[in-house]
């Protein structure tokens, strides 16, 4: 319980010591009340005898303008009173170095300058153009250097190169650009069968193909197509294919093929010309 009052005492004590307003006003009382804090804890007894130290207070200091208006007093002015005042001093400081900035421009706009400051300024026109030229050689040479790399990435995309390969039929086609690439980079040719690939065979039974796109070096594309039984070889700028036995028949057959549809195409439209014919001579008079 005692503990408890003296917590609660010293928290009440705590709070009013570090508030600003019991703060200021302990201080302006022990500083107009310094004797009796003197006498309090630093005179004996003996040396104001016969009196003891609360009767000689009482008699001597116990002045209620002392004791209690100019302690009030004292901590209202530096709570409120000098705040103001320094407010105050602080924007009638600003209003004058704006007036003063603003007639310095106004008398430095109409005044010479002297000799020591045409030279200062001209030593910092000569400083702000070479940084100048520092900063332009820099970026010229930045735009050299992106030059450079765009000719190169022109020149690069103009070299020859396989884009895609494919071997298969229909929807069943297997992707084999290593293996073209592979033929490309030793300079050897390929006959195109499931064996060549490593991929194996993705249509069994069936005449596949193999379509190989390529961009030779004027950065065109191309595409080349060959049968299986066809073989692949590497050119100086391009992909040649030599035709094999069953590419040549599918070739011929297809060829007879061509020549049959024409000449069946020729004998329909003379049969319609000769119908046309029969049917004018049958309807003149």
């Amino acid at each position: 319980m005692l503990s408890e009052i003296r917590k609660s005492i010293a928290a009440i004590l705590y709070e009013r010591t570090t508030s600003p307003l019991f703060g200021t006003l302990i201080i302006s009382w022990l500083v107009i009340n310094w004797k009796i804090v003197y006498l309090t804890f630093l005179i004996e007894e003996a040396t104001i005898w016969p009196l003891s130290k609360i009767d000689f207070i009482l008699k001597n200091y116990s002045d209620p303008v002392n004791v209690f208006y100019l302690p009030l007093g004292s901590c209202f002015a530096l709570i409120v009173i000098i705040p103001l005042l320094s407010n105050g001093a602080y924007w009638l400081t600003q209003i004058y170095d704006q007036w003063r900035i603003n007639k310095k421009n106004e008398i430095a706009g109409e005044t010479l300058i002297t000799q020591s400051q045409y030279a200062e300024i001209q030593k910092e026109i000569a400083r702000k153009d070479n940084e100048y030229k520092t900063t332009l050689e820099a970026r010229q040479q930045d735009v050299t250097r992106f030059k450079d790399q765009v000719d190169k990435f022109e020149t690069e995309g103009r070299t020859f190169r396989i884009v895609s390969a494919v071997f298969g039929l229909h929807t069943k086609w297997n992707d084999v650009l290593s293996d073209i690439k592979n033929m490309r980079n030793n300079n050897t040719q390929v006959m195109v069968t499931p064996n060549a690939f490593k991929s194996g065979d993705p249509y069994v039974g069936a005449l596949k193909q193999l379509v190989i796109t390529y961009q030779d070096s004027t950065g065109s594309i191309k595409v080349v197509c060959a049968n299986e039984g066809d073989v692949v070889a590497p050119g100086n700028d391009a992909l040649d294919v030599v035709k094999g036995d069953a590419s040549k028949d599918l070739d011929a057959k297809i060829e007879q093929s061509r020549k049959n549809a024409l000449a069946s195409s020729d004998d329909a439209r003379k049969d319609a010309s000769a119908r046309v014919t029969g049917n004018t001579f049958i309807q003149k008079p």
